[in-house]
């Protein structure tokens, strides 16, 4: 899949090569390029001709007073200005947290424990004075705040701020799990219950899913926003990150280039701003205009890095399915799920009940192996998606984790129940006529 013409057999499922091929151009970049191409020439000849930066590092303090027309300069204070026991607290908790292998210090790569619910077993835990600081299995606390995806070290170099500014009164980890969903359209303090896979919580199905009743009543109003449109009117940047920063990803010449945002705090906060018009639409979309142009001459070829929300939910439900194995196999029609109540499941791209993309249906009992005839279902059930706004490969990794856990979701979705009962006393009779 990474040419974007040859697909997995996962995302063949749910995608064409040509429409997945569409999906891998940034909303905001496509809208730069589409719209406004006199912006991108206007900021080439600034770039190349009044900066001349071509030969020069880059300089993100220069850029951003290019396009805002203000003054900008690194602002905010690092790990290396603290006393020496908060440093080697610091130190320890980060050592800790890359043997952990936990998202926060490593290369933004999706795994399947990405989609694990909760934090895991407390690793250590340390008192920096003024916060309190927990590494766990799958992320660390700050004083009662969990955060477990983003770059590792500007965590740190905001508990830096915090701890020297003694005037200072938000919260850190608040700060930083603000400034990545701006960066990377995700909750950096994902996180829901302690029990792993293999149990969902009664909490977290309500919270995943909506009670509608009858699959054959009509869902409930939700706003949605489809894409190319809804997206176009403020496109956020989708960025992977390192232990140092983020990168913007972008999709040019056939290949993705990865442009390296500021590592300073306060020029990563501003260039956020920026992006999100606090000076300006045209200041936004100049700032978008110079990250296309800067992309080629500083970036970094990374096509292996999902740079669309699309693509990269789609990454990780390919990293749930392979995490689960044992109970889900793939195949051209679709999935056969086995649930924790011993029900097999399809789950399989069309049109579901209430409009969703997913088709879920029990197998039928009756065929010892369901892949003889995929086309034999029993039950069709509604999964009503609480996010519909969320992107496809996000919204499947819900229902398939639900399924895998039918026994939760039923004590909590009646139509799950009764398709689990229906399934299990029409196996039952199926056997008992064999057997005589």
């Amino acid at each position: 899949m990474e040419s974007g013409l040859e697909l997995c057999p996962v995302c063949a499922i749910w995608n064409t090569p040509a429409g997945f091929s569409k999906r891998l151009i940034p909303v905001w970049q496509r809208l730069v390029g589409e719209q406004f191409p006199e912006l991108s020439d206007e900021m080439h000849m600034a770039i190349y001709n009044d900066l001349g930066l071509e030969h020069n590092e880059l300089c993100w303090a220069t850029i951003l007073s290019l396009v805002t027309g203000k003054k900008v300069s690194a602002s905010g204070a690092a790990v290396e200005d603290c006393s020496w026991d908060i440093i080697a607290c610091l130190d320890a908790a980060e050592r800790v947290a890359r043997n952990a292998d936990l998202a926060l210090f490593r290369s933004g790569e999706i795994q399947s424990s990405d989609a694990d619910s909760g934090l895991g077993s407390n690793l250590v835990a340390l008192d920096l004075g003024k916060f309190t600081l927990a590494v766990h299995q799958r992320g660390i606390i700050v004083d009662g705040v969990t955060v477990r995806n983003g770059c590792g070290n500007l965590l740190f170099s905001i508990i830096a701020e915090a701890l020297l500014d003694k005037n200072s009164k938000t919260h850190p980890a608040h700060r930083f799990n603000g400034l990545h969903n701006e960066l990377c359209r995700e909750d950096g303090a994902v996180c829901r219950n302690d029990l792993g896979q293999e149990t969902i919580r009664r909490k977290m199905i309500r919270r995943q899913f909506q009670v509608i009743g009858d699959a054959n009543a009509p869902p409930p109003f939700i706003q949605e926003r489809s894409f190319g449109v809804g997206e176009d009117l403020d496109p956020p940047p989708l960025c992977s990150w390192d232990n140092h920063t983020y990168s913007l990803g972008m999709h040019l010449n056939n290949s993705r280039h990865l442009l390296e945002l500021p590592r300073n705090i306060g020029l990563l906060e501003f260039f956020v701003r920026t992006w999100r018009g606090r000076y300006g639409s045209e200041s936004a979309l100049k700032l978008r205009a110079s990250c296309l142009e800067l992309a080629p001459i500083f970036g970094q070829i990374g096509d292996n890095v999902p740079i669309t929300p699309y693509e990269r939910s789609f990454q990780l439900l390919r990293a749930v399915v392979e995490a689960n194995r044992a109970n889900i196999v793939v195949t051209e029609y679709g999935m056969l799920l086995t649930g924790t109540s011993g029900t097999r499941w399809w789950l399989r791209a069309g049109q579901g009940v209430h409009g969703s993309k997913c088709i879920i249906a029990t197998a039928n009992p009756r065929l010892d192996d369901p892949l003889d005839d995929p086309t034999a279902i029993l039950d069709m059930v509604c999964l009503y998606e609480a996010k519909q706004h969320l992107p496809l490969g996000d919204r499947i990794v819900a229902n398939l984790l639900g399924l895998l856990n039918d026994e939760a979701v039923a004590s909590r979705i009646f139509q799950v129940h009764h398709a689990i009962k229906h399934s299990q006393a029409i196996k039952q009779r199926y056997v008992n006529e064999a057997e005589r």
